[in-house]
């Protein structure tokens, strides 16, 4: 770094120029860093012993931030043609990038939508009009060895009788369920002999999520095609020949050639190569979805005493949201009303992206009127755009004395920091950190008797005393993302793993909150 600015130092001593992370402009020359860096940061103030430690304990025994591993071991990058991981930064409106490196980008079809995966995210189709078709090319033209693998959850249902899962041209390499099969799923190259297909024991179509993996080598003798359920050996067969090829493209969710067959249900981490796998890397794969990232993206509620009071928690994931409502997982029965939104990648699973205007989620009035009573209103946030006021959660009546509920906002313009509102008409706090568009935090606003505290990422952002007298208690439904559907308040950008508590959370126990996120 230019400035030369490792550890403290007196601020007159420091050298102007640009400031560098790996690398060192110094007057023989440049020195460069050989390795990896993360979480670089500066402060314009000194961290006292106690937040180095934070900073150092934020770091360890952490599940990474990027939910699908990389693609594994060294021995599992080589000959890996195709590679759809189905992540938020891996995939747009109308694409979903392949990340082997061979640019075997898939096109998305009309209505396929993100939903929680096995490693992140996954797609979900409906298995009539949706699904995803890869171009042909010469990397995916496979005439020798080959290994096709996906996740995969599939739901009865859909209009085709077959269900494809991977399926490259007219019948060169497939991975499909035959509804005349009761479930069981099928490993299918088209070109060898015997003609009979390879079939697992089991059955599979039972809405849950397992690996599937089919291995052929031409050359490999015995019970040279197999195929894998969850990294485990379920059956294989003797066969010649080696697969055959056209200029059709491959299909995910869909029968390569004619579009149609289409899958029902998700389909999370696709993977194709040009070589068998071993029985080992096959087990690895596996291992990549289990225990690694938890198998919903959005933990438990935490610890016990983070399921203590919590009468709100809405976690945005697949399974709790529709397209009208966001289900209240505390058991509540406070379920949220979508007005528009958009499913989006989140910090914990999926968030709801808003528009800044229009959208948001109304919950219910009652259960969030705490009085003079203690309280915590928390969320993961990203917001878009800086605005008059981007409303996280918002409690917040237009009335006189005793309408006024609560307030946890973000961004306000001319501010750029975290607001919190108790029963008062004008900012009772504002944040002494700045936010940065287009960056995830974790806010929290806490009543405890009579002070009002806000955290911004498990530290103390600001408080305020002599709040004993403050009731807060408003005539309107809890908002998530707006204040009363107002435009002008309006929170344009993601919302994430929201909670309301009855209770002020702890101190250590925010940080928890922020932990199960980081």
């Amino acid at each position: 770094m230019t400035n030369r600015n490792a550890g403290t130092q007196d601020p007159g001593t420091l050298v102007d120029g640009s400031f560098e992370i790996g690398r060192r402009n110094y007057a023989s020359g440049y020195y460069y860093y050989t390795g990896s860096i993360d979480d670089a940061r500066v402060y314009n103030r000194v961290l006292s012993a106690s937040e180095i430690m934070q900073l150092y304990k934020m770091g360890v025994a952490k599940v990474a931030k990027t939910p699908t591993p990389a693609a594994g071991s060294n021995s599992l990058k080589t000959g890996l043609v195709g590679w759809w991981t189905f992540d938020g930064a891996d995939v747009t409106t109308n694409t979903t990038t392949d990340k082997s490196g061979n640019g075997n980008n898939g096109a998305r079809g009309v209505g396929t939508t993100v939903a929680t995966g096995k490693l992140g995210q996954a797609m979900k189709f409906n298995g009539s009009t949706e699904s995803i078709l890869v171009t042909d090319s010469p990397s995916l033209s496979i005439t020798d060895k080959i290994t096709i693998s996906a996740w995969a959850k599939w739901t009865t249902g859909g209009s085709d009788s077959d269900a494809y899962l991977l399926s490259k041209g007219t019948d060169k390499y497939n991975f499909l369920i035959y509804a005349v099969d009761a479930g069981k799923m099928t490993f299918l190259i088209s070109a060898l002999s015997p003609s009979t297909t390879l079939k697992t024991v089991g059955a599979y179509n039972n809405n849950k999520w397992h690996l599937f993996t089919g291995t052929y080598d031409p050359n490999g003798g015995t019970n040279n095609i197999k195929i894998y359920v969850d990294g485990v050996l379920e059956n294989q067969a003797t066969k010649t020949g080696s697969p055959s090829d056209d200029a059709n493209g491959l299909g995910i969710g869909r029968y390569g050639t004619g579009g149609n067959y289409r899958w029902n249900g998700s389909i999370d981490d696709a993977r194709v190569y040009n070589r068998v796998l071993t029985a080992a890397e096959v087990m690895q794969l596996y291992k990549m979805g289990v225990a690694k990232v938890a198998k919903t993206p959005t933990p438990s509620a935490g610890s016990n005493s983070l399921k203590t009071g919590l009468v709100g928690w809405w976690t945005m994931d697949g399974r709790d949201t529709t397209a009208t409502a966001v289900n209240d997982k505390s058991g509540s029965g406070n379920n949220g009303t979508r007005t528009g939104g958009k499913v989006a990648s989140g910090k914990l699973g999926q968030a709801i992206k808003f528009n800044g205007s229009t959208e948001y989620i109304t919950t219910v009035d009652s259960p969030f009127d705490f009085g003079t009573g203690n309280f915590t209103a928390a969320a993961w946030f990203k917001v878009s755009t800086q605005a008059e006021a981007n409303a996280i959660l918002d409690k917040y009546g237009a009335g006189g004395a005793g309408d006024k509920g609560w307030i946890l906002w973000a961004n306000s313009t001319g501010n750029n920091k975290l607001l919190g509102f108790i029963d008062n008409g004008s900012v009772d706090m504002t944040g002494a950190t700045s936010l940065v568009v287009g960056r995830w935090y974790h806010a929290a606003l806490v009543r405890n008797g009579d002070i009002g505290y806000l955290y911004l990422n498990g530290v103390q952002d600001a408080s305020l005393g002599g709040l004993a007298a403050r009731n807060a208690v408003s005539n309107v439904a809890m908002q998530i993302g707006s204040e009363n559907g107002s435009a002008t308040y309006a929170f344009n950008g993601s919302i994430d793993d929201a909670r309301v508590y009855n209770r002020a959370l702890s101190a250590s126990e925010i940080m928890q909150l922020y932990k199960m996120g980081r």
